[in-house]
């Protein structure tokens, strides 16, 4: 089935290589707080930790209580990261059976690096896909307000 498409944006003031390291770093996922229906994540935790990344799964824990699993199938530091998102709990599995999630980096002469971040979201079948679309909605929303705050929490740091 075709997927749900979404893709945010944002220049952050930070070079591209620390964004992968913080994004590497699980210990600061729980800065993730949510948007609307999207809850924040409480902890997340390797388990399975590759040394090159690739390859690695992280067991996330939400504000909510839910739990899901990222999977990194693709790892290049300071270029490009796509994780698949799965392992959901209900209703959300009856809705979407996985997302994929691209992050890509371009960094600047300045040291900045806009960060694209594009969603593909795999309804389960034909019916759910209006809900799957709705839920890409405040997916954006909560992705660009994530977006926001690393640029927030990187200017803080200079």
């Amino acid at each position: 089935m075709k997927p749900v498409e979404f893709t945010a944006r944002k220049l952050v003031p930070q070079p591209a290589i620390e964004v992968s390291e913080g994004i590497a770093d699980v210990d600061g996922w729980d800065d993730y707080d949510g948007y609307g229906i999207v809850p924040g994540i409480e902890k997340a935790v390797y388990e399975k930790r590759t040394d090159e990344i690739k390859g690695s799964t992280i067991r996330v824990t939400n504000s909510d209580g839910s739990q899901h699993r990222e999977d990194i199938i693709e790892w290049i530091a300071g270029k490009r990261i796509i994780m698949k998102i799965y392992d959901f709990p209900l209703p959300l599995r009856t809705m979407a059976s996985h997302f994929l999630e691209f992050w890509d980096f371009e960094e600047n002469e300045n040291g900045e690096t806009l960060i694209t971040r594009r969603f593909q979201i795999f309804p389960t079948n034909v019916l759910t896909r209006p809900l799957v679309t709705q839920l890409a909605s405040v997916l954006k929303k909560a992705t660009i307000a994530h977006l926001d705050e690393m640029a927030n929490k990187a200017l803080e740091k200079k």
